[in-house]
């Protein structure tokens, strides 16, 4: 049976044969990935195309888990625009009415995935999208195959989508802890502790509570005295005999990329670095960390034709053609501005932004 990067790979190759239509997109392209995904597309039982819904309409795709829809998607000729605010309340109302809790927007090559039955407005339903041309030939270079497998039947039938979407909401609360416990927090603690003991200030516990909750929330990341961007590398493989966790590297984020995105990457990290003397880098598995201290200023993640940056920065303040606010979506590494960098005309406009989020940080200590 062919893995599902392989599948990847021969959907691409066929979207990049030609302009395809609504039919030809869900056949060549989406029924491939679902079959993949272990959606038997030749079972009635687990799918059904052109399930009818309340209003006499009928959607694309019924996914089934014991004979019941447990995902809708709705198929979209190649390159249709998925963000259209009509399309989108199109595909979560037939999900909604039909007390389906999870729905796919979906053009053959960009997947929307979307809770329709959270209480939120529809522009904040989404939950997490993927771009299949970010997958390149080591999967492990994109999260993609890991967020695509939160749509396999297997993930559906074990409520996985529910667990992620809970893990990432703890994470975020755990992540305000970090920058700034509050006051209830820190009580609590000292009434925890014995009262013969009880004898440190707040500022004290504060400090203590983000040193261990650092220590908890994130692993030890790769030294970046032992990274070297001059010339390739190797990737050192995890050691099972001393349980240590495998070394990512230069090499391992951008040995496959095109020779626009390396140098891309190389101008922003040289810029990046010259900002302060307390900004340290560290290689992990989905992106590049850029930190002061223990705080993101930024994270990097390499894509095949772009990298996408994530900044501690509100979104809401800095509205641009570049960014898009990602609080409440799915995304690698720390921080809810994402900025799209792909051409070195961007450059000067996203270290300014950097650059705020460095002097943010810096004043905050």
């Amino acid at each position: 049976m062919a893995t599902l990067t392989t599948v990847i790979k021969e959907v691409l190759s066929r979207a990049a044969s030609g302009p395809m239509n609504e039919m030809n997109t869900r056949v060549l392209l989406i029924e491939p990935l679902l079959d993949a995904l272990g959606w038997d597309t030749r079972d009635l039982r687990v799918v059904t195309r052109e399930y009818k819904v309340f209003d006499g309409k009928f959607l694309d795709y019924a996914l089934k888990i014991s004979g019941r829809p447990a995902l809708f998607l709705e198929a979209k000729a190649l390159g249709t625009k998925l963000d259209d605010p009509k399309v989108v309340a199109q595909t979560i109302n037939y999900a909604n009415n039909e007390g389906v809790t999870w729905c796919v927007l979906s053009d053959g090559q960009h997947y929307r995935v979307f809770k329709a039955t959270e209480p939120v407005a529809m522009d904040r339903k989404l939950v997490f999208e993927v771009d299949l041309t970010d997958v390149v030939e080591d999967p492990q270079d994109s999260n993609v195959i890991e967020m695509l497998h939160l749509l396999s039947s297997e993930s559906i039938a074990t409520n996985s989508l529910a667990d992620y979407i809970s893990d990432r909401r703890v994470s975020r609360a755990l992540r305000t802890l970090i920058i700034e416990p509050p006051q209830p927090f820190c009580d609590l603690i000292s009434s925890l502790i014995p009262r013969s003991e009880r004898n440190l200030s707040t500022a004290q516990i504060r400090a203590s509570i983000k040193r261990i909750l650092v220590s908890l929330h994130e692993k030890p990341s790769t030294p970046t005295n032992l990274i070297n961007d001059d010339g390739p590398d190797e990737i050192s493989q995890a050691d099972p005999k001393k349980n240590l966790p495998p070394l990512y590297t230069f090499e391992y984020h951008f040995g496959k990329k095109p020779a626009l995105v390396t140098d891309l990457y190389k101008r922003l990290h040289e810029q990046v670095m010259s900002l302060s003397v307390d900004i340290e880098r560290s290689f992990r598995k989905y992106y590049v960390s850029y930190k002061i201290g223990r705080r993101s200023v930024l994270c990097v993640e390499p894509q095949q034709k772009r990298m996408k940056l994530f900044l501690s920065l509100d979104p809401k303040q800095h509205v641009h053609h570049l960014v898009r606010d990602v609080t409440h979506i799915g995304h690698a590494g720390t921080g809810n501005m994402e900025v799209i960098f792909e051409s070195v005309e961007h450059l000067d406009q996203i270290l300014e932004w950097i650059t705020k989020a460095v002097a943010d940080l810096s004043n905050s200590r």
